[in-house]
């Protein structure tokens, strides 16, 4: 680099000539007379041989932080664990208490018309799967259970199941007879009929 040249060399060397040649100024009868001039410190910075001088204030170039592409997110597999008959009642009991946990149930569909739509059913749930007998299977709980129209469109009353579920929690309804009853709601996340009571 050469230092004659400099951007703070040159810069330096006009402030001293500025402040020399306004240093003198003219009277009404043209005589020159010395103006006291101020005093001023002035600190240069020499670079090394080899070194530059890092550019500063309007000069400095802000680099901005290469951004790092985020790793492509991995769907988390859920795991849907079985369900004794006492966790099972204890769910029954206080569904709130489970919201997000995901489990196996089997049941058969005992509502699924106009009034639930096509993406609500009601159903008899338990933790086991029952065998049909004589067109009957008796699932202990009366349950709701939620999912997609696709998921749900070939379903029918009568149809027993075997669901992967997530609790939701508890949902209330009115029933026919006039009454409200809460029942634990399920998310289905796949499903599957393996027989019909009707």
């Amino acid at each position: 680099m050469r230092l004659l040249t400099s951007k703070p060399f040159i810069g330096v060397a006009a402030l001293v000539a500025g402040m020399v040649l306004g240093g003198v100024a003219t009277s009404g009868d043209n005589k020159t007379q010395p103006i006291a001039m101020p005093t001023a410190t002035v600190t240069v910075t020499v670079p090394s041989v080899g070194e530059t001088l890092a550019p500063t204030g309007s000069e400095a170039a802000t680099e901005e932080p290469a951004e790092t592409p985020a790793p492509p997110s991995t769907p988390v597999k859920k795991e849907y664990k079985s369900l004794s008959s006492r966790t099972f009642k204890l769910l029954v009991k206080d569904p709130d208490s489970y919201i997000g946990k995901t489990y196996v149930v089997y049941g058969e569909i005992t509502q699924f018309d106009a009034a639930t739509g096509t993406d609500t059913f009601r159903a008899d749930t338990g933790p086991k799967k029952l065998r049909i007998s004589y067109g009957y299977v008796d699932y202990p709980q009366n349950s709701f259970l939620s999912g997609t129209d696709s998921q749900l469109k070939k379903l029918v009353e009568g149809d027993c199941f075997k669901a992967k579920v997530t609790v939701l929690g508890s949902y209330s309804y009115d029933t026919q007879a006039g009454g409200n009853t809460t029942v634990p709601l399920f998310q289905v996340d796949s499903v599957s009929v393996y027989g019909s009571t009707s």
